[in-house]
C-alpha cells in the first residue's frame, strides 16, 4: 500500500524481506524526494549491525527505511549519517518517554534503561566513487511485550505501559530525520559530534569492550571521532577502533 500526506510519502507493506533491500531496489528504478519511507509489518531478513538477524513480532514494532540524496556528502563526513540518525530516534524516544535513562550505544543502538530499544542500519549508494543515496533502516521496539533475554532488550510498551501509535511514531521519526538532514546539507559546518557524545552510553565510564576474535577488555570510553571510531584509555593508553574491531558488552541483567 502507497500512502502519503504532507510532505510524508511512503510504501506500508504486510511482509517484505528487509525495508533497506526493498528501498535500494527501489532507488535503482525511480527517484523519489528525500525523506521517502518503505515501512512494513514484518521483515522475514531484516538485518542489524554486525550482520546480526533484527528480531521482531509481526505488526507491533517500526521497521522502516528512509531515503536521502547524499551526494552532497564528503566521504570523510560520513559518520554524520550515524549521528543524525542516532540522534533523531533518541529525541523521539525523549519525547515518548520523558524521564527514562536513553542514551546512544556505539554504533548504531539507541538503549532504554540499560536495555536495546533500536537500531539503525544505515547503506549508501554509490555511483563510482561519488555517494548519490543513503538508506536509514530504524528497527524501533514498539508494543512487542517478551523478547529473548539473551537479547537484553525492551520496547516502548514495556516501558511505559501503554501501547502507542506506529504511525504517529513513524511520521515523528520521518520529521526529526528530515529536520537534521536538511540542518547538514545546507551547512557542511553544522555539526552534531557533541551532541552525539553527551548522550554517548558509558562516556567517560569504564565499560567492558571485547575485541574481534572474542578478547574483552575493560577502558574508560572517551567518546567517538568524527570518523566514527571509539577512543578509548585503556590501562592509562590512548587507543581508538572502529566498529569492525571492537563491540561494547552491556552488563547483563
Amino acid at each position: 500500500m502507497e500512502s502519503s500526506g504532507p510532505d510524508f510519502n511512503f510504501i506500508h507493506l504486510d511482509t517484505v524481506n528487509s525495508t533497506n533491500s526493498y528501498l535500494i531496489d527501489l532507488l535503482s528504478k525511480t527517484s523519489p524526494t528525500d525523506g521517502f519511507c518503505v515501512f512494513s509489518d514484518f521483515q522475514t531478513e531484516g538485518r542489524g549491525q554486525y550482520g546480526r538477524i533484527w528480531q521482531s513480532y509481526p505488526a507491533v514494532n517500526i521497521l522502516a527505511s528512509f531515503a536521502y540524496r547524499t551526494s552532497w556528502l564528503e566521504e570523510k563526513q560520513v559518520f554524520c549519517l550515524n549521528q543524525i540518525s542516532a540522534l533523531a530516534v533518541l529525541g523521539v524516544l525523549q519525547d515518548y518517554l520523558p524521564g527514562e535513562d536513553i542514551v546512544i550505544k556505539w554504533p548504531n543502538d539507541i538503549l532504554c534503561n540499560r536495555k536495546k530499544i533500536a537500531g539503525i542500519l544505515i547503506q549508501n549508494i554509490f555511483r563510482g566513487s561519488q555517494m548519490q543515496w543513503s538508506v536509514v533502516g530504524i528497527g524501533l521496539n514498539v508494543n512487542q511485550t517478551d523478547f529473548d533475554p539473551s537479547l537484553i532488550a525492551t520496547s516502548m510498551r514495556q516501558v511505559a505501559g501503554l501501547n502507542f501509535d506506529r504511525m504517529l511514531l513513524l511520521r515523528a521519526l520521518h520529521d526529526r530525520l528530515n529536520h537534521l538532514m536538511a540542518l547538514k546539507s545546507g551547512d557542511r559546518n553544522f555539526d552534531l559530534l557533541d551532541d552525539y557524545n553527551a548522550s554517548l552510553f558509558g562516556h567517560g565510564q569504564k565499560v567492558l569492550l571485547e575485541k574481534t576474535g572474542g578478547i574483552r577488555f575493560e577502558a574508560v570510553l572517551l567518546g567517538v571521532d568524527e570518523s566514527g571510531n571509539l577512543r578509548m584509555n585503556v590501562d592509562g593508553h590512548f587507543q581508538s577502533m572502529d566498529w569492525s574491531m571492537v563491540r561494547i558488552i552491556l552488563p547483563a541483567g
